[in-house]
């Protein structure tokens, strides 16, 4: 968890926590009262440079604020206008698309993948042959993350032939990039036509939903939020990032547009009148269709009582209340109350090392359903759990990792920025012809990929 996605589902959860526990009073003319120097103090300890929040209540957007910079060094300021990458936040538009093919007949939820994309081959023969749509969608294949597999949608429909799973078919779920971009492909195929041009005329285009593209290369330069890290230096800017296009992450929107979207999951499907995909159809994508197991904490509110995947969704509770939510990298998060018509979406842009948010939910909680409960302390970032480090030897410009085998030839800012997320790679080596894109060579205990 980076603390970008910290932050996001701190505010996400605290920001859910006033609408439906907060004080009578809190609910009148000025509900918010008190959260923006909340955040502000947020901000401030965790870093973050810019953030942009909104909130949806009963179909109607009742909040959308934007705090801090764009860029740091430069004065744009954050608005409900600012363009963000949502990242992972892709994956449920993708879901979408496959959805609205499905009620056209044109796909099956449990059709095997293969039956409409001839050139899919995963590692295993069986994998290739029985693998579902909702297999995929549902991240229940086995395959790992498979972070550092990049080029556009082709290129990873080749290599994904080369990603060994981690887990038996069915058994684990196990988050995939690679697999949705096949899902991307999949709709490409079927609906005669690339899916970024189908999502902005199946979903983008009704939902009106006009500052939203799939190209960072469509936003004018003075609305777009840029990424940051933790370098050397301190927190910095990254580079304008230009990215193929691709199905599993690759939408860039305005909190103001996301708002449609929401709206159009909280109604099942309709749109202003206009019918996208069917109430059976939401249902079923919000359904709970691979679960996880969970650690019983009774002492813990905040702590979910079941946890799994729906399809490009993720199902858990929150206070006996069901959450239907998505993040994505570098802070992007939506989160959804379906029986309270409420919904969250969430960015800011900074990335950090991985810690986990064992008190991810704040603000004041009290109402008349439940007694008061204290609200948390933001204490610094450093005092919260952290994964371990490695034990690292820096040596003519590239990083030796003593429990892993081989060596990363990065500088310390890169590493930062990529090294931690390795140990969850699956990777055994990567031939010196064969970059990554990220000017670096790494080699893992485990299986090639890269080919």
């Amino acid at each position: 968890m980076d603390m970008a996605g910290f932050v996001a589902r701190f505010l996400a959860y605290g920001v859910a926590c006033w609408l439906l526990f907060g004080p009578r009073a809190a609910r009148g003319a000025d509900r918010f009262a008190g959260m923006d120097p909340y955040i502000r103090e947020a901000m401030q300890k965790w870093e973050i440079p810019g953030l942009a929040i909104a909130v949806v209540k009963d179909g109607e957007l009742v909040l959308v604020r934007g705090y801090g910079i764009c860029e740091l060094g430069k004065d744009r300021k954050v608005t409900k206008d600012t363009v963000f990458p949502i990242a992972s936040c892709t994956k449920s538009f993708t879901a979408a698309c496959v959805a609205m093919l499905v009620e056209e007949g044109k796909l099956g939820w449990d059709d095997p993948v293969a039956k409409h994309l001839p050139g899919f081959e995963l590692s295993d023969p069986y994998l290739t042959k029985h693998v579902t749509l909702r297999d995929m969608l549902c991240h229940r294949i086995g395959l790992p993350w498979a972070e550092l597999l990049s080029g556009d949608s082709r290129e990873v429909l080749r290599r994904i032939k080369y990603i060994e799973p981690i887990a038996d078919f069915r058994t684990r779920f196990t988050y995939s990039n690679a697999i949705y971009v096949v899902a991307g492909e999949v709709v490409a195929h079927a609906s005669g036509q690339p899916w970024e041009q189908f999502v902005a005329e199946r979903i983008f285009k009704p939902l009106h939903m006009v500052s939203t593209t799939v190209s960072v290369t469509d936003v004018e330069a003075d609305r777009l939020a840029l990424r940051h890290w933790n370098s050397d230096e301190g927190i910095v800017a990254r580079p304008l990032a230009r990215d193929p296009v691709r199905a599993d992450g690759g939408i860039h929107s305005t909190v103001v547009d996301l708002a449609q979207w929401v709206k159009l999951q909280l109604a099942e499907g309709q749109s202003e009148g206009r019918r996208l995909l069917s109430e059976k159809t939401v249902r079923e994508m919000h359904a709970l269709q691979f679960s996880s197991p969970v650690t019983a904490q009774p002492r813990n509110i905040y702590t979910a009582r079941f946890y799994g995947t729906g399809l490009g969704w993720q199902v858990l509770d929150y206070r006996g209340r069901k959450v239907i939510r998505h993040g994505g990298g570098w802070g992007a998060w939506v989160a959804m109350i379906p029986e309270e018509k409420l919904a969250h979406f969430h960015r800011c842009r900074r990335f950090s090392e991985e810690r986990e948010p064992h008190d991810a939910a704040g603000i004041v909680i009290q109402n008349d359903c439940h007694p008061p409960t204290p609200r948390p302390a933001l204490g610094p970032c450093e005092g919260r759990p952290r994964a371990p480090e490695p034990q690292l030897r820096w040596h003519r410009g590239q990083i030796h990792m003593p429990d892993m085998v081989g060596t990363l030839g990065c500088d310390r800012a890169a590493f930062r920025f990529y090294g931690f997320r390795f140990f969850w790679l699956e990777r055994r080596s990567l031939p010196a012809d064969t970059p990554d894109g990220r000017g670096s060579q790494v080699q893992t205990r485990s299986r090639q990929y890269l080919r």
